[in-house]
């Protein structure tokens, strides 16, 4: 037995000796080189453009794509992206953005058998939209007496901006309230590359402007708060002036306004019967001798509006804002029969008269019943009711009920007896 082994020990080491070992030794000429690159690119489409490096806005979807030499069938232990040195995404090709701003790198990994570490990396710009500063402003929100024939400087400020892309500004110079609605009252529409801008073409006195600045950069990426600042020009001769807003109770815009200005010592120093304000209420009144006066503002052309009275204080070279001057309507609407009278006579439709010194009388909110029972064919037009009758063949008396509210609420609540052709009527 032991003779046996002995020979098979032999015989393996003969062969061993015989055998070419050289083909057993690494060889680097026979290694294969493993190599990655990573992309950005448009399209998943194989002839969309590929690149390494771009700027980008924040939230702009970017394909992220992956090429593995020789093949993605080689052998490896894992691949992975990251974002800035953080886990990113674990495909080879995926979609995603850059969400925060600045400079950013994007490396693909891929750990082959062995577990080394090939990489390849892109470098990402994130872009940053303009800030402005909504505050820092001149000339400072509702600024008073700035002189209507001299330059004004307009100033402001970004508190955050792109440092690789250039800042522009839009600017809007507008009367706030023009007289004519031309070009909708705006002075000056330009595109700015400063933050300073001055104005020598003139202003009117005594009026009030707005002013916008919005920005972007080169890319288009636009500022998401606007500057909205608004001023006041001087008077000529230490003047005065005044502009108000009148609100009425209800949509409708009183289309005359009877406007008058009482003096501390009693004198009238302005009355303006036929005065209009525009389609949201505004009107000026300018010039006007500073001081202490009553302001009392009356709509002739709707009586049951109320007048408004405010003791208000003009100082010199200053435009005295009246916000929401609030027209007060406590009149109800008036219902009458066309020949006045409360008892009709039953007809198939029965005309009714409504009027009110507030505005009109609103048809959905408004009723008519007959015995309590609602009646559903009825209209207004104008100032007319029209209530058709339902088929009725008794000869007693019968109870008609008409309920109507103004645009300002104010209800009105009117009774007629109706009476058949052979009952007792009511005498002239």
């Amino acid at each position: 037995m032991k003779i046996a082994s002995l020979l098979t020990a032999l015989i393996a080491i003969a062969i061993v000796a015989c055998t070419d070992s050289d083909n057993y030794i690494f060889d680097e000429r026979d290694h294969q080189e493993v190599r990655v690159d990573a992309f950005i690119t448009q399209t998943f489409d194989e002839t969309s453009v590929r690149i390494k490096n771009d700027t980008v806005a924040p939230n702009d979807s970017l394909i992220f794509l992956s090429s593995v030499y020789p093949s993605k069938a080689i052998r490896s232990q894992d691949i992975f992206w990251t974002l800035d040195g953080t886990p990113f995404a674990t495909e080879y090709s995926f979609k995603a953005s850059v969400k925060t701003p600045g400079l950013h790198k994007v490396a693909f990994v891929l750990v082959d058998f062995f577990g080394d570490t090939i990489s390849d990396t892109i470098t990402l710009y994130a872009a940053i939209p303009p800030t402005l500063n909504l505050k820092k402003i001149i000339p400072a929100n509702s600024t008073q007496e700035i002189p209507p024939n001299e330059d004004i400087n307009f100033s402001w400020y970004t508190t955050e901006q792109d440092r690789y892309w250039d800042t522009y500004y839009h600017f809007v110079l507008k009367e706030a309230f023009p007289t004519s609605q031309k070009d909708n009252g705006i002075i000056l529409d330009t595109i700015l590359s400063s933050s300073t801008f001055s104005y020598n073409k003139g202003l009117a006195p005594l009026t009030k402007y707005t002013w916008s600045v919005s920005a972007y950069n080169e890319l288009d990426m636009k500022s998401s708060q606007s500057i909205e600042g608004e001023f006041y020009t001087a008077g000529l001769s230490n003047e005065s002036g005044i502009l108000a807003t009148v609100i009425p109770p209800s949509k409708q815009i009183p289309q005359s306004i009877q406007v008058t200005i009482i003096s501390n010592s009693g004198d009238t120093l302005y009355r303006a019967k036929e005065f209009h304000a525009d389609s949201a209420g505004r009107f000026y009144i300018k010039p006007i001798t500073p001081g202490k006066i009553t302001f009392i503002v009356s709509a002739s052309d709707t009586p049951d509006l109320q007048p408004i009275i405010r003791e208000i204080s003009l100082k010199e070279n200053q435009v005295y804002s009246l916000d929401s001057l609030q027209f007060a309507d406590i009149t109800p609407p008036t219902i009458s029969s066309i020949d006045n009278k409360d008892t009709l006579l039953l007809q198939d439709t029965l005309n009714f008269i409504l009027k009110d010194g507030g505005g009109s009388v609103v048809l959905s909110t408004s009723s008519a019943k007959l015995d309590g029972n609602i009646i559903l064919d009825y209209n207004i037009s104008r100032d007319t009711l029209k209530v058709i009758m339902p088929i009725s063949s008794t000869w007693t008396y019968r109870i008609l009920s008409i309920e109507v509210y103004d645009q300002s609420g104010n209800k009105s609540t009117r009774y007629f007896y109706l009476y058949s052709d052979k009952t007792y009527r009511e005498d002239p």
